[in-house]
């Protein structure tokens, strides 16, 4: 992996940590009152935290030409930004139908 590969990488980590502040604010004081969902919310950035580690990781391991785990920490990576585009869409999903379903829409 060449540097440029990291830069594009953490360049779409960066947009996913925009998105999920983004996100935050936006169900923000929905999640004042749903600890869950605040909980979700903080657990994003955390991820998104190991994601960078694991980047870091992957450049030493592609200098190395480890193509296994390189391999295997790409998969992580790609895997763990899937978890959370999945577990946003559930969350947007409920709290359309809960706008939906509320007396007061």
């Amino acid at each position: 992996m060449n540097s440029e590969m990291a830069r594009k990488i953490n360049h779409a980590l960066d947009a996913l940590d925009r998105a999920i502040a983004g996100a935050s604010m936006a169900v923000r004081h929905i999640a004042l009152r749903d600890q869950a969902l605040s909980y979700r919310m903080e657990s994003y950035k955390e991820v998104v935290r190991r994601q960078r580690v694991l980047v870091t990781h992957l450049e030493r391991a592609s200098e190395q030409r480890n193509w296994k785990e390189v391999s295997r920490l790409t998969d992580l990576v790609r895997t763990a930004s899937l978890m959370i585009k999945m577990d946003a869409g559930h969350i947007l999903e409920s709290l359309r139908v809960l706008r939906h379903t509320s007396p007061s829409s």
